[in-house]
């Protein structure tokens, strides 16, 4: 929590600076990408169909279902009228959070996130236009019935 509050108030203060608002949202996006993540419990189906299960983490792309550019372009504009460092810090708190999603669906959805007819949709629509469909996280296949699975009983 604590890297995410020193983040908040240097996009804060990246918000206000003198530069171009192009460079701003990249910088805070860039920062975003340094924040831990947190799983907001939904899986792509794509990615249980393609192997079966949820697999481990590490084998899962994180989804930050809020562009992060975009975002850097939303703090920009929430300090331009009048946001405070803990709104910012709040906002960040979404846009740090993720689906598990593959890794061809993270491609598909960057593209639609930040093309200019359709970056300001709702995520929702994002995910649908992608052709994403999320369901909650079974979590990973119990080690008992994959071991049944490696021996051949099932």
């Amino acid at each position: 929590m604590t890297k995410l509050l020193e983040i908040a108030q240097l996009a804060y203060l990246v918000a206000q600076s003198p530069v171009s608002d192009k460079v701003k949202a990249r910088a805070i996006g860039t920062m975003i990408f340094d924040i831990p993540t947190t799983r907001s419990g939904l899986v792509s189906v794509a990615l249980i169909d393609e192997y079966g299960y949820r697999p481990s983490i590490n084998e899962c792309t994180k989804e930050h279902f809020h562009s992060r550019n975009e975002s850097g372009y939303h703090i920009i504009e929430m300090v331009s009228n009048g946001a405070t460092e803990d709104m910012v810090a709040e906002f960040l708190k979404e846009a740090t959070m993720v689906h598990l999603t593959t890794a061809h669906e993270n491609h598909v959805l960057s593209q639609i996130q930040n093309h200019p007819s359709t970056k300001d949709l709702s995520w929702q629509e994002q995910y649908d236009l992608a052709g994403i469909e999320l369901v909650e996280d079974p979590e990973t296949m119990p080690v008992r019935l994959r071991n049944q699975i490696k021996k051949g009983l099932v």
